[in-house]
């Protein structure tokens, strides 16, 4: 990427000392951000399969009880 800036810009691309530091920044904020979603989707899928199942029991005992009504 830097050859290709230096032919379209007619520029060197320098990597300072504190830009490099400003990148790894970044990249730990990124990071940091990613993972605390990850988590929370992680968090909102477990709490989604627990009402499913915790419905799917609820609609089995419902069947049963409508199956004794309709045998009276």
């Amino acid at each position: 990427m830097s050859e290709a800036y230096l032919q379209n810009e007619k520029r060197y691309n320098y990597t300072t000392p504190k830009s490099f530091l400003e990148q790894i920044d970044l990249y730990s904020k990124l990071l940091t951000d990613k993972t605390t979603q990850v988590k929370h989707n992680i968090t909102r899928l477990e709490n989604g399969l627990t009402k499913l199942t915790s419905t799917s029991e609820e609609v089995d005992g419902l069947k049963d009880v409508l199956a004794v009504q309709e045998v009276n």
